[in-house]
């Protein structure tokens, strides 16, 4: 089995370049250029016969993947909107809907009105969070198409996840064989993290999926396409560029024929996506004032500027990387690989895993960094494992068993107990969140009268925009300092922005004036209501 892995890798390197292979000048009339290739590559009559079939049938792998990714994400299709997706993506999506897609331009939007609000200050417009709108642009337009619906939302986000799962595996299949593509798929989509994301509108997620295509692409000498995937990339999120920044300098210096003129024209397809988001950000810049005006910023640092402050990010992003949520068995795999088998293990192709590893890891050891921004990093660290599991493994049944225990130990961290951050979306915690807004909101509606609520975000948005899925009608929020009829208070939340502060709420309930009427809880999750002891004067 080593010795036809050997072989299969032997005649990999025209195509792993984009270059066809060069007819035989014994090709018989008539005879297809597949076959010859074939042929050409050691294979057999009978060998010959099974790559055209399966050729054939190369739909099948993605129609199965396509129905395992829909049918284990069905039910998230209708919850409501969680934390950062309602909040940075489906209300300036909505926005955008209503008042028309052109409204995407820099300049052409206002500010959308945030809580609690600030009216001395002048904001820059941060309808889009200061990033680049693709995404904002795909969901409205399919709202557009469509009708607006929490349906239509999740439908993008499972057609995301199922991309970047497909091209993983056809990743794996073109650069090793499709037993790695299969193992290297499996992980990736039953990691915590990405399986949560699978089911929220959040930017992480699709620079992972459109990242890996536009990586597939590259390597197997699509350029021109591997160019639209690239512009598409950096459009939908800025992040995106780590991976056009790789495929650059990874083509540019691995190419063999041709080099000036096939560099100049590797320059100018991989180029193309920077021009387009440098483009963009200035644009922003002269519009809006900010090359990224994002309201976040101003309460949250941007930019780490104390070394300790540095060395903890950069830990923490190393964690998630390489150990969080049985990664460290992946991360394992391949270094038990290369201290096998040293140079063998180590193919070309890693060193532009290694780019891309290289930028992000850099890049979010100074800038503001939440979990779920990995993600554009985790296809090749499971392409690497699977690879070096079934090197390891030597028969295809044995790396099929080992690839099954560490699923079941990832499948045991999908959904556990109180062990997230602030909002658990980077495993399905995020259901439990959901579920105990829903119900509170649904309490709320159940009061005879339209009361007055006070409480935090996100909530004050649940509470005032039925079209987030909670609500049916909106209920008035008002600031702590204003006669109220109900007090919801989450109460592991915090953060550094003034409408996460919970001190007021906290100083509320500790002066007596209030008391508990409801509490509703879930998996280690709580919310509570409070109720003003004597009845608010109006």
């Amino acid at each position: 089995m080593t010795r036809r892995k050997s072989t299969a890798n032997q005649a990999t390197p025209a195509a792993a370049r984009g270059q066809p292979a060069a007819p035989s000048a014994a090709q018989p009339a008539g005879q297809p250029a597949s076959q010859t290739d074939d042929q050409a590559n050691g294979l057999t009559a009978a060998q010959t016969a099974r790559a055209r079939r399966k050729r054939k049938l190369r739909i099948g792998p993605g129609l199965l993947l396509l129905l395992l990714v829909v049918i284990t994400k069905i039910p998230t299709l209708g919850l409501p909107y969680h934390w950062d997706e309602l909040g940075a993506y489906i209300r300036p999506a909505h926005y955008l809907a209503g008042q028309g897609l052109w409204r995407v331009l820099p300049g052409t939007y206002p500010d959308l009105p945030e809580y609690p609000p600030e009216p001395d200050r002048a904001n820059p417009p941060e309808t889009f969070y200061g990033h680049p709108a693709g995404l904002y642009f795909l969901l409205a337009a399919g709202y557009r198409l469509l009708g607006e619906s929490i349906l239509v939302s999740h439908l993008l986000a499972v057609g995301f996840a199922f991309l970047g799962v497909y091209y993983t595996y056809r990743l794996g299949s073109f650069l090793f064989r499709p037993l790695v593509g299969w193992i290297a798929a499996a992980g990736l989509f039953t990691s915590p993290l990405y399986f949560a994301q699978s089911g929220l509108l959040l930017g992480d997620l699709p620079i992972a999926a459109v990242g890996v295509c536009c990586v597939y692409l590259a390597l197997t000498g699509r350029h021109f396409s591997a160019c639209l995937a690239g512009v598409l990339l950096v459009y939908l999120k800025e992040t995106g560029l780590a991976i056009v920044l790789s495929l650059l300098i990874y083509q540019y210096f691995t190419l063999e024929r041709n080099p000036w003129r096939r560099r100049r024209l590797l320059l100018a397809a991989y180029g193309l996506p920077v021009i387009v988001l440098a483009g963009f950000l200035l644009w922003q810049k002269i519009a809006c004032g900010s090359v990224f005006p994002n309201p976040y910023r101003d309460h949250n640092a941007a930019i780490l500027l104390a070394p300790a402050d540095m060395a903890r990010q950069v830990l923490w992003v190393l964690r998630w990387t390489f150990k969080e949520q049985y990664r460290l068995a992946w991360t394992g795999l391949i270094l038990l690989h290369v201290l096998l088998h040293r140079r063998r293990a180590l193919r070309r192709e890693y060193w532009l895993f290694g780019l891309i590893g290289l930028f992000f890891l850099t890049a979010f050891g100074v800038l503001f960094f939440m979990t779920r921004y990995v993600l554009p990093l985790l296809p090749y660290l499971y392409l690497m494992g699977a690879a070096a599991l079934v090197v390891l493994a030597r028969r295809a049944i044995t790396a099929a068993a080992v690839c099954l225990l560490i699923l079941t130990a990832q499948a045991t961290r999908l959904h556990p107990c109180f062990a997230g951050y602030a909002n658990f979306d980077d495993d399905l915690q995020y259901l439990d969140m959901i579920a105990i807004h829903r119900r509170a909101c649904r309490f709320l509606e159940k009061q005879a009268d339209t009361p007055r609520v006070v409480t935090l975000w996100p909530v004050h948005w649940m509470l005032q925009e039925p079209y987030l899925g909670y609500v049916h009608r909106p209920i008035p929020v008002v600031m702590p300092d204003q006669p109220y009829d109900y007090l919801v208070l989450v109460r592991h939340q915090h953060c550094n922005s003034p409408n996460c502060d919970a001190g007021p709420l906290l100083a509320e309930i500790a002066s007596g004036n209030c008391h508990l009427v409801e509490t509703i809880e879930q998996n280690g999750k709580s919310l509570q209501i409070f109720q003003p002891r004597h009845p608010p004067s109006d």
